[in-house]
């Protein structure tokens, strides 16, 4: 894919009015870098729209269509009116896209929490409650997060997390292993987790 911001910007401009002016750079590195060749997903909250968060961690997010890579020329999606057009997707862990759509549903839930800031011992707890639900045959996640001393340090962790995207998770989930003396837990696993533990301590 190779598609400037300002193209995409122009793009839901013509094919969307209500979404001109939206803030696209967020997704537009998505885009670029290959990861979907049909669509690009789009902060919710930046037109009125919100990522929805199912029970087995997958999001539904709003998107608009993408473009190829080779010509530049919009594809089947696109080509569609608008009225007619997909305007969600569901993402999976573990595909392109769903840690940016998870870190975004997090600051939906509190729009007014400030930057996240990870501590040592939040991010030790954030560590252990991690490896605690992954290896847990029953998956219990409220256990888990009630053995928490302070729940709230170790969110901002897995909050800081997110924000650094898939390399982030995936550094995390080695020093998940190395700290527990394990096996390293799989990224999109641990994105996961992380997903319901934070579903959990916001609920």
């Amino acid at each position: 894919m190779n598609c400037s911001a300002n193209e995409l910007r122009s793009h839901a401009s013509d094919h969307w009015p209500s979404l001109a002016g939206i803030n696209v750079d967020h997704w537009h590195q998505r885009l670029n870098n290959g990861s979907d060749d049909s669509f690009v997903v789009l902060r919710g909250t930046e037109f009125g729209m919100e990522i929805i968060r199912h029970d087995d961690a997958s999001l539904t997010v709003p998107i608009i269509p993408g473009r190829h890579d080779h010509d530049h020329d919009y594809d089947a999606a696109a080509a569609v009116p608008a009225e007619d057009a997909p305007t969600t997707r569901t993402l999976h862990p573990g595909q392109p896209g769903y840690t940016e759509a998870l870190a975004d549903w997090d600051e939906q839930q509190n729009p007014n929490r400030e930057a996240a800031t990870s501590t040592s011992s939040g991010r030790e707890e954030a560590m252990a409650v991690v490896h605690a639900v992954a290896v847990d045959p029953e998956h219990d996640v409220h256990k888990a997060v009630e053995a928490l001393s302070d729940p709230e340090p170790s969110a901002e962790a897995l909050r800081h997390v997110l924000v650094g995207g898939d390399p982030s998770v995936k550094g995390f989930a080695q020093e998940v292993a190395e700290a527990e003396g394990d096996e390293q837990i799989a990224t999109h696993k641990v994105t996961k987790i992380i997903s319901e533990v934070l579903a959990e301590i916001d609920s």
